[in-house]
């Protein structure tokens, strides 16, 4: 008998290309749930071939055509293809919520029909959330007693308060590390036939990150700070319809943790750094198993933490890829010899490409809105070190730069004459500094539970308490979304609305594409580009739009190649490392000591 069905929640808009890797952290979930001998089932339907079935054949051509010419043409819509642009894109959107209905319906009539007590589904941000919601709507319809529990990143981003219960009818939600609590979820619930009595056995257990209904409060146990590198590997049944890019966990959380605008410290509040050793462990691990490519987790790997895990890559002799991102050093200037080194010994590993949080170039929003601990020249001197080490060591590596703008100014920064023109042309002064292969840029977002969103007077932002959590929610994040789809205005920085802040963020980006600077190329196009060997910019930015144009149109004509030519690329690299495949590979000496440029 099934104990436990996990879906994946999805939906035919996906919010990036990435979606298609490889999902770690269901990977995670089944590795534990096997070791347990639990009897469960993962619906994931995020594939390929699954959103290819949601294509609106017929309406592609002339919705690429007028999002092609609304995002990215130099001039704007007409009136008229306005209104043939939103009347196609609700039309396709029916589309899909007809046949998305129609599966949900088949996974809830599945549900009842085997009496599954327990279902787990990931909620993701956007049109995904409101699916999912559906679901569980279902769910409860159709099968009463079953416990449904929420997880993924949209509880993370709303844990705080209990928030995720307040707004949503699930009983329980998992933040944070989900693999254990979960399996205590389960088994502390085995035998108990009602969901009162599952929820009684939920409270009794006194679940880690586990938030669940007491009557009619809401519970939130706090976050377990468990070992990371007691986690175990990610099983992954079936490659068919990912791409084989393996997220890895190098670490959990941030070494700084303060940025008064990120959720991290809510979600992790200290940072924890596996073993390289293990971290390398898992990477020969996924090798074996034809996966090449990998992406580290961490919201910035300290460069000695990333020296140490080179130095374990490379003492292996392992040919992957890998992309990761990174702080600024503070005061990088009086250390680029050192930063240098540490760079080149990271290259030389694999790294291919490099995401910088940059958030602004003037020093007063990074350090008086942001508190991110370091200046706008750390920023530039740093690239610098990260350039100079990949040219020595013949190398490229691309390098990524995202900004926020517009942000919260407080008001005593205004009267002394900052304003939003002059963060502006800091950052474009900062941008043509520092050169990035690709920079993003989007407005100061808020999220409960960070400074922006606790103490907004401070910083001149404002919101309506009661009512946003609801309406934020369902927001869609893609990177075009807000821009195509209309008007959202939940909160305003000072007088300044929501949806004009798209518009300047997407300003800023049309004047830093003039500068010679491509935009929204993030890490996996750049996984995509190297696989597909595109160059120059031009080409780079084409790969870009097609890819944007897709997600959109929820069509991949124009870039089924490249998740096709990344599957191969990450393949080949993996069977590249032949002496893995015998039986003579040695194993890794877990006493034994790095002889680390980081040190």
């Amino acid at each position: 008998m099934t104990e436990f069905l996990l879906f994946n929640g999805f939906t035919p808009l996906r919010r990036s290309p990435a979606d298609l890797f490889l999902d770690n952290g269901i990977g995670m979930l089944r590795a534990n749930l096997k070791r347990a001998e639990i009897d469960f089932e993962i619906n994931d339907p995020i594939s390929l071939d699954k959103i290819q079935e949601f294509n609106h054949a017929e309406l592609n051509a002339s919705l690429r055509h007028l999002f092609k010419k609304q995002i990215f043409g130099e001039t704007a819509l007409r009136p008229d293809e306005y209104a043939k642009l939103l009347e196609q894109y609700q039309e396709m959107l029916a589309f899909h919520q007809h046949k998305m209905h129609q599966m949900l319906e088949d996974i809830s009539d599945h549900v009842a029909a085997k009496q599954i007590p327990i279902v787990g589904i990931k909620l993701w941000a956007g049109s995904t959330f409101q699916y999912c919601i559906e679901l569980c709507e279902l769910i409860g319809k159709k099968s009463p007693e079953t416990l449904l529990v929420a997880g993924g990143p949209q509880v993370n981003c709303y844990s705080f308060e209990g928030q995720i219960l307040k707004l949503t009818p699930f009983d329980v939600a998992i933040y944070s590390e989900g693999e254990h609590a979960l399996l205590q979820l389960i088994l502390c619930c085995r035998y108990k036939h009602t969901k009162r009595k599952m929820l009684a056995a939920v409270q009794n257990a006194n679940i880690p990150n586990c938030i669940y209904r007491a009557g009619k409060d809401v519970i939130v146990n706090p976050v377990e700070v468990a070992d990371v590198n007691e986690k175990c590997f990610p099983e992954y049944d079936d490659l068919n319809g990912k791409v084989p890019v393996h997220t890895i966990v190098d670490a959990l959380g941030c070494d700084y943790g303060k940025c008064s605008f990120c959720i991290h410290p809510c979600i992790y509040p200290k940072f924890r750094k596996r073993t390289p050793q293990l971290i390398v462990d898992e990477m020969v691990h996924m090798v074996r198993q034809g996966i090449g490519l990998f992406s580290f987790t961490a919201s910035d790997t300290p460069l000695p933490h990333a020296v140490r895990i080179s130095e374990e890559i490379l003492k292996r002799k392992l040919k992957i890829d890998f992309t990761m991102l990174t702080r600024a050093r503070r005061n990088a200037h009086k250390h680029t010899e050192h930063i240098t080194e540490q760079f080149r010994v990271i290259v030389r590993a694999g790294l291919k490409s490099v995401f910088f949080g940059v958030e602004s170039g003037n020093d007063h929003v990074l350090n008086e809105v942001m508190n991110k601990g370091v200046t706008a020249n750390d920023m530039a001197v740093t690239m610098d070190c990260l350039r100079n080490a990949a040219k020595q060591e013949s190398k490229w590596v691309n390098i990524i730069a995202s900004f926020i703008y517009p942000v919260p100014l407080p008001l005593e920064l205004k009267n002394k004459g900052l304003d939003s023109q002059t963060v502006l042309s800091d950052n474009l002064k900062l941008l043509k500094r520092m050169q990035p292969d690709s920079f993003h840029a989007i407005p100061g977002l808020l999220y409960p539970g960070t400074r922006w969103y606790t103490h907004p007077e401070e910083y001149d932002i404002h919101f309506d308490r009661e009512t946003f959590p609801q309406k934020w929610i369902t927001q869609e994040f893609s990177s075009h979304g807000y821009v195509t789809l209309g008007k959202t205005s939940l909160f305003s920085f000072g007088t300044q609305p929501f949806h004009e802040m798209i518009q300047e963020s997407i300003e800023f980006m049309r004047k830093g594409n003039a500068l010679g600077i491509p935009s929204d190329l993030w890490e996996e196009q750049f996984i995509f580009a190297r696989a597909a060997n595109i160059t120059g910019i031009a080409n780079l930015q084409r790969l870009s739009e097609d890819l944007h144009l897709d997600l959109l149109t929820c069509n991949d004509k124009n870039t089924r190649y490249l998740y096709d030519a990344a599957s191969r690329y990450s393949r080949s690299l993996a069977l590249s490392n032949t002496h893995l495949f015998s039986d003579t590979s040695e194993p890794s000496d877990e006493n034994e000591p790095s002889q680390s440029a980081a040190v």
